[in-house]
């Protein structure tokens, strides 16, 4: 005869593979409710269907990508979370997926995570840069690693990045890794393996300075480090320019969701409907 205890935990277990668990790692709950009610304002409500849900997914991902090449990353940041939704599949919902489905929905959920660390790795945000880029990782883990080592190293390589400049995450040691591990998959790139002897020298220069007494501290970004001016420039992929005006998810969020006080370009209102043109100006 089962305890209560047993029965309670076997009960949890039922609720967790009911709950949708992507969307919610990087909102909380009304931040949730706000991205669903947008979509829903935009006409764009989540399908039942798999396969529409993917085109969804795969519609909007493309969208929040022309609004990163245009620098507006808050929108990017948007359409991300849009994604996120509509790839959210609960734990039993994803084991009655055949295997060729579960495989193309981690593909979709592992490329918009891709982009999502590069959203914040733009901002300065490097927090939540490695926690998106951790998250993206543990999506690659399910999927085939031949055929997608370039988004791997991608996720890799942003999450080094992020590693080596100065606040709470900063791990030279931990970057220096995630940066070997990208070259190594991406051995051609001429751009990661920049990174990554500008790490080590970073690393070495520490060291030395220590030795003599110094702080020990310089960072990854353009303005310091041992490195010339074009090796600090190659170490940014954009612009890492620690001006992010909020340091967690939340606060960007409600940026994203609240402000964006200027008029949409035309294009962009027939695109995405009247609603996010109402959303995002006074």
């Amino acid at each position: 005869m089962p305890s209560d205890d047993d029965v309670r935990q076997e009960m949890r277990k039922k609720q967790q593979m009911r709950k949708e668990h992507w969307l919610c790692q990087f909102c909380n709950e009304d931040e949730c409710k706000q991205v669903v009610a947008w979509l829903r304002e935009e006409g764009l409500d989540r399908p039942d269907d798999f396969e529409r849900r993917l085109e969804r997914a795969t519609y909007l991902r493309e969208i929040g990508n022309d609004w990163y090449k245009k620098r507006d990353y808050r929108r990017s940041l948007l359409c991300a979370l849009g994604v996120i939704h509509y790839l959210d599949f609960t734990p039993k919902e994803q084991l009655a997926l055949p295997d060729d489905d579960r495989r193309r929905m981690h593909e979709a959920m592992a490329r918009v995570l891709t982009n999502t660390a590069a959203v914040f790795l733009q901002r300065g945000d490097f927090v939540n840069t490695i926690s998106v880029a951790d998250t993206g990782l543990r999506c690659m883990s399910k999927l085939p690693g031949a055929d997608f080592i370039s988004l791997r190293a991608k996720l890799l390589y942003r999450r080094g990045l992020a590693r080596g400049e100065p606040g709470p995450t900063r791990d030279l040691k931990l970057a220096r890794s995630d940066l070997y591990e990208a070259a190594r998959l991406e051995p051609q790139n001429s751009k990661i393996r920049t990174c990554l002897e500008t790490c080590k020298e970073i690393i070495a220069a520490e060291r030395d300075s220590r030795s003599r007494g110094g702080d020990g501290v310089s960072d990854l970004s353009p303005s310091s480090g041992p490195t010339d001016s074009s090796k600090a420039s190659a170490t940014t992929e954009g612009a890492i320019l620690c001006d992010a005006k909020c340091s967690t998810l939340g606060c960007f969020l409600r940026q994203a969701l609240d402000s964006g006080r200027s008029q949409l370009p035309l294009v962009a209102v027939c695109i995405l409907g009247p609603v996010l043109a109402v959303c995002f100006m006074q």
